[in-house]
């Protein structure tokens, strides 16, 4: 997957995890009752998780090696 294409993902999902966690918080979630309730908060941890992997999807690479000044051989 190119970059580009990566980084228009992780875009996409930070802001659809945004959109569903405020939609959770302030939208039609606040009158369900019973059975459906319990899926407000399966709801949070999808949105949770979009908010979290969108990261890892904006920026692919962790450190490079010698990043962060370790030792070298010593």
């Amino acid at each position: 997957m190119s970059h580009g294409l990566r980084r228009a993902t992780g875009l996409a999902a930070l802001i659809a995890g945004i959109a569903l966690a405020a939609w959770i918080a302030f939208g039609p979630p606040q009158t369900w009752h019973g059975t459906p309730a319990l899926g407000r908060p399966a709801l949070g941890l999808v949105s949770l998780a979009m908010i979290s992997i969108s990261p890892r999807l904006i920026f692919p690479h962790g450190r490079q090696d010698g990043a962060g000044g370790g030792t070298n051989g010593a």
